[in-house]
C-alpha cells in the first residue's frame, strides 16, 4: 500500500516493481485503476521480498524508494505421519523443509472427530522445532484429526492436511488372580468403560531364571469387573498375567501392570496317549504308542511309565493287562487274547502323583482266526457232505476250504493237489457231487476275518462208498433203508436210496 503524490498533475499509472531476496529488480507491473493498495501474486513461501511503486504522469514517471523487505509465510507441511499410539498420546513426525530461510518451528493441532455428529474445534497441542511432536492429553477410545504447520517471523503457515488415527483403549485396572488349579488360573480386572471391548490376557511364564511371554488369550467385555479362567498352563509352573483392551478393529492398548506371581498345582497327568495296535496273532497283537513330552501334558511332573487297558468288543468292559506294569516302555506285547475277537486298547500316563485319566481308545483290531474245529462229513456213494460250525463270540467273514482226491493211477500213488474255495460267511454246509466210487477224499477247513487267514483244521479223511448199503439193523430188530444221496436246497431236500418199494409210489414209505 502507498501514498502517491502526482507533482500537481493527475496521474495516470501505476506500476509495481520487485525484488526477491538479493536478486535483480523485476520489471514494473501495472496496477489496475487508481488504487492505494495492490496484493503482489505468484511469490515464493519463505522468502524476502522489496518493492518500489512507479508513478506516471503527463510529464513522466517517477520510482519510489524500496520498500522494507518483507517475509512471505511458510508453505503447509506434508501430511504428517503416525510414529507410534496410546490411549493418551500420538507421536507424529514429517518430512523436512527445504527452502532459503530457516523456520522459527511448527505448530500441531488436533480436533475430536469421532463420527457423525461428534466433531469438534481444532485445539493447538504445542509447538516444535523439531520435524517430530507428540500430542498428549487425548482421551483413550477415541477418534482423532493431527495436523501440523509451520511458522516463521512473519507468522503461521496453512496448515496441511490431516490424518485420522484413534487411540487405543486404555488397560484395565487392578489385575489380580482370584484362584489357582492344576493347569489353570481364573483372572480379574476392573473392566474400562466402553461397548464392544475385547481384551487380550498376556502370559508371562518364568522358566530356567527368565520370564518369557507365552501366547495371549483374548476374551470379551461381560462387566465392571471381569473374569477370565485362563486354561492349559503348565501345571507346577509360575505365572504372570497382565491385560490389553481393544476396541472393534482399533490398536492395541497398552499393557496393564502384571498381576502378582502364582504357581499352578501339579496334578496326575491329562489323558494318555492313543495306542496303535499291530501285529495281530491268534491270542496276541503289539500295541504301541508315542510318549508323552509335552510339559502340558504331564500334570507338572515327568511321566515315570503307563499302564495299558483292553476290552473286546462283545466283552464290553475295560480290564487292565498286566497292572502292575507301569514301565516307561511304549511298547506291549498283549497275550491272553481270544481268537477272531475285535479288541481296542486305551493307555494312561503315570506321574510321581499317581496313573492319569485313559486316554482315546485305539483303533478296534481282530486277532486273526484260530484253529477250527475238524470237520463233519458224511460220504456215499458220489457224494460227500462237509459241514462245520465256528466257536462262540468269534466273527468271521468268509470260510476256506481245501478238497484233494488220491491218484492212483500215479506211481507210486499219491494225492492230487489241494483244490481251493472260498465260501461265504454264511455258509456251513459244502457237499461235493460227482465223485469217484470208493475212491479217497482229505478235507482241511480255514476261516477268515478282517485281521486275515487262520490256521488250517486238522486233516480230515474220508472214502467213498463201493455199493450203497441199502439196510440198516437197528437193536430193535427193525430195519430202515439208508440215503445214498442226497441234493440241498435252501428249504428242501432231494434224497436218493436202494432197496424195494411198495408198488411204485415212494410216498407211502416210512421216511
Amino acid at each position: 500500500s502507498w501514498v502517491a503524490d502526482g507533482g500537481g498533475q493527475q496521474i495516470t499509472a501505476l506500476a509495481v516493481r520487485t525484488k526477491r531476496e538479493n536478486e535483480p529488480w523485476g520489471l514494473p507491473e501495472n496496477v489496475v485503476g487508481p488504487a492505494i493498495q495492490t496484493t503482489v501474486k505468484g511469490l515464493g513461501a519463505n522468502l524476502y521480498y522489496a518493492f518500489i511503486l512507479v508513478v506516471s504522469n503527463s510529464l513522466g514517471y517517477t520510482e519510489s524508494a524500496p520498500s522494507d523487505q518483507a517475509l512471505t509465510l511458510p508453505a503447509p507441511v506434508p501430511r504428517p505421519t503416525l510414529s507410534s499410539i496410546s490411549s493418551y498420546t500420538a507421536s507424529l513426525s514429517w518430512p523436512p523443509w527445504y527452502g532459503k530461510n530457516a523456520l522459527e518451528g511448527y505448530r500441531v493441532q488436533y480436533r475430536i472427530n469421532d463420527g457423525p455428529g461428534v466433531l469438534g474445534a481444532w485445539t493447538l497441542s504445542g509447538s516444535t522445532s523439531q520435524l517430530s511432536f507428540t500430542v498428549s492429553a487425548l482421551l483413550p477410545n477415541m477418534g482423532y484429526d493431527l495436523r501440523v504447520a509451520a511458522y516463521n517471523a512473519a507468522g503461521t503457515g496453512e496448515y496441511g492436511d490431516y490424518i485420522a488415527e484413534r487411540t487405543p483403549a486404555a488397560p484395565p485396572n487392578l489385575v489380580y488372580v482370584s484362584l489357582v488349579g492344576a493347569g489353570f488360573a481364573v483372572l480379574n480386572w476392573e473392566a474400562q468403560p466402553g461397548a464392544g471391548l475385547t481384551y487380550r490376557v498376556h502370559l508371562s511364564r518364568y522358566t530356567d531364571s527368565v520370564w518369557s511371554d507365552e501366547p495371549y488369550r483374548v476374551k470379551g467385555n461381560e462387566g465392571e469387573i471381569d473374569t477370565f479362567n485362563v486354561t492349559g498352563l503348565v501345571k507346577g509352573a509360575t505365572y504372570k498375567f497382565g491385560v490389553t483392551s481393544t476396541a472393534g478393529e482399533g490398536a492395541v492398548g497398552a499393557l496393564s501392570p502384571f498381576s502378582h506371581e502364582v504357581r499352578t498345582l501339579l496334578s496326575t497327568p491329562n489323558r494318555g496317549p492313543t495306542p496303535r495296535p499291530s501285529n495281530p496273532g491268534e491270542t496276541s497283537m503289539a500295541v504301541s504308542w508315542d510318549a508323552v513330552s509335552s510339559e502340558l501334558l504331564n500334570g507338572g511332573s515327568p511321566i515315570t511309565g503307563y499302564t495299558l487297558e483292553y476290552r473286546g468288543f462283545v466283552l464290553g468292559a475295560w480290564d487292565p493287562w498286566a497292572p502292575k506294569e507301569t514301565s516307561a516302555s511304549r511298547i506291549r506285547s498283549v497275550t491272553g487274547l481270544l481268537p477272531s475277537v475285535q479288541y481296542e486298547f486305551r493307555v494312561k500316563s503315570v506321574n510321581a502323583l499317581g496313573a492319569g485319566l485313559p486316554g482315546p481308545a485305539s483303533d478296534a483290531l481282530f486277532t486273526i482266526p484260530g484253529l477250527l474245529d475238524r470237520p463233519s462229513q458224511q460220504a456215499f456213494l458220489r457224494t460227500i457232505l462237509v459241514t462245520f460250525s465256528v466257536p462262540e463270540f468269534s466273527f468271521y467273514d468268509g470260510f476256506r476250504i481245501n478238497f484233494a482226491g488220491y491218484d492212483l493211477e500215479s506211481d507210486p500213488p499219491n494225492w492230487f493237489p489241494w483244490k481251493e474255495q472260498v465260501l461265504p460267511a454264511s455258509t456251513s454246509t459244502v457237499k461235493y457231487d460227482a465223485l469217484e466210487e470208493d475212491s479217497r477224499y482229505r478235507i482241511k477247513l480255514a476261516a477268515r476275518n478282517p485281521s486275515g487267514w487262520g490256521t488250517d483244521s486238522p486233516i480230515v479223511e474220508t472214502r467213498t462208498t463201493l455199493i450203497a448199503d441199502p439196510w440198516t439193523l437197528f437193536d430193535d430188530g427193525s430195519t430202515a433203508m439208508n440215503v445214498a444221496d442226497s441234493t440241498l436246497a435252501a428249504t428242501s431236500a432231494t434224497l436218493q436210496w436202494f432197496g424195494p418199494a411198495i408198488g411204485t409210489n415212494a410216498d407211502s414209505l416210512d421216511r
